[in-house]
This record gives structure tokens, sequence and C-alpha cells, in this order.
């Protein structure tokens, strides 16, 4: 299937019927679920530094759409491991760090079996959904309108 271009010339590698929720508290205590048109598919539980990387990605992406600056929706690792660090109080704030969680949680999201929304077969999905520029950092490859983000103070279980 070929990837239509994107303005500013960064194609989507996940398929845009999938949509992402991430619900939970700033403080990285939190869950993620993928749907389609069909309802929910899977849903998971991230760490939580995993789980704020997440919500960074997501934030990144939704700023890029309200500037029309496709690129700002990549996120250096360096920036990624300050903000980390400022939110949860914890973490090395080292982008080694960075890319170690993101390894984990690429493996996490490759186990979910969603391959099927993959537009590249040979590519496994969660190194398709965070997708790594090499100038610019990481982002999530799904359109901003696909990816919601619910964060709340309450605990968890009084969320929802």
């Amino acid at each position: 299937m070929a990837t239509p271009p994107r303005p500013g010339g960064f194609a989507y590698r996940v398929d845009p019927r999938l949509h992402l929720t991430a619900q939970g508290r700033p403080t990285g205590e939190g869950s993620v679920q993928f749907h389609d048109d069909g309802g929910p598919i899977k849903e998971f539980a991230p760490s939580p530094t995993q789980f704020a990387l997440l919500v960074l990605l997501i934030e990144a992406a939704q700023r890029a759409a309200a500037t029309g600056r496709p690129a700002d929706a990549f996120v250096p690792a360096k920036v990624l491991a300050q903000q980390v660090l400022k939110r949860l109080g914890r973490g090395e704030g080292s982008r080694l760090n960075v890319h170690k969680q993101i390894y984990k949680l690429r493996q996490r999201l490759t186990e979910a079996e969603l391959a099927a929304y993959v537009r590249n077969p040979a590519e496994r999905f969660g190194w398709a959904l965070i997708e790594r520029h090499p100038n610019l950092g990481y982002r999530l490859s799904l359109p901003p309108e696909n990816l919601t983000l619910l964060l709340s103070l309450e605990p968890l279980d009084a969320v929802g």
C-alpha cells in the first residue's frame, strides 16, 4: 500500500484507521487503548516512564497540528529525557535511558499484534508507530486527530 504524502513530506507509517487513546495521570500511571471504526482492539498498561513518553509524543503531535508545522511532532531524545525527569521526578534525564525505554515500549507495542495496521509489511508495529528521524527525534506516526490524551488528577479507578 502506498503511503500518501503528508504536509512537510512526513508520511505516516501506520494506517489512519487506527486510533490511540492514552488515559491516566500526569505522574505516569496510565493505560493505552487502540481502536478502529469497529471498536476497541487492544489495551495495555505501559510503565510510568513509557506512559510519560507517550504523553509527551501525543502532546507534540497535537502542538504540531495546531501550528501547522509537521516537523514539530518530532521530539529529540534529550528533550524527552528532560521532560520525563521534570514530570515524573525520576529517570536519569539521559538520552540513553530514553532510547532504552522507547526500545522496550516498541517491543511491547509489537507484541500487541497490530501488524495489520502497518503500511510497510516488513516493518514491526512498534517501530512503525514510534518513528525516529535521525535529525529530529521521535514522533508517533499517526495523524494527530487519531491521538487522544485523557489526563486526570483523580485516581485511575475514579476516572471513566
